[in-house]
């Protein structure tokens, strides 16, 4: 289990910890490459990708692959639809990013951008009714 991110004292943090199970203790590993909170993660092929949250400056569109085995992060390119409260899921060898909040308004967006592993390109998905503050949920 990973934990990614967050506040204190209302500002974001990169702070990144992993859990043991066997030991029942978490462990600092290597921060996001730049702070920010309510962000989104999913897993896909033993690597995890942090996208969008909330940076020092309102919602921002940075995506990053952290690879657990050497304990680093790469930089990927940019989400074209920045946004916090926002939820990221893997499916087949795409991250699909859906729903969100992109402004201070804290308006919902509908945007649904999906990701592709092989080229590095994002790519726009169906639109999806406008939600915030989604309980995500892995297949």
């Amino acid at each position: 289990m990973y934990a990614f991110g967050g506040f204190s004292d209302d500002e974001p943090v990169s702070d990144a910890y992993e859990y043991n199970t066997l030991s029942d203790q978490w462990r600092s590993i290597a921060p996001l490459p730049a702070p920010r909170g309510s962000l989104a993660v999913a897993v896909l092929d033993g690597k995890i990708y942090a996208v969008g949250g909330r940076g020092p400056d309102g919602p921002v569109g940075t995506f990053d692959r952290y690879d657990p085995k050497l304990n680093l992060w790469e930089t990927l390119a940019p989400l074209p639809h920045p946004r916090e409260e926002l939820v990221a899921a893997a499916l087949g060898k795409r991250i699909h990013v859906i729903g969100g909040v992109k402004d201070a308004s804290s308006k919902p967006t509908d945007a649904h951008d999906v990701y592709d592993v092989s080229v590095d390109r994002w790519g726009a998905g169906s639109l999806f009714r406008r939600r915030a503050r989604l309980a995500p949920q892995g297949l």
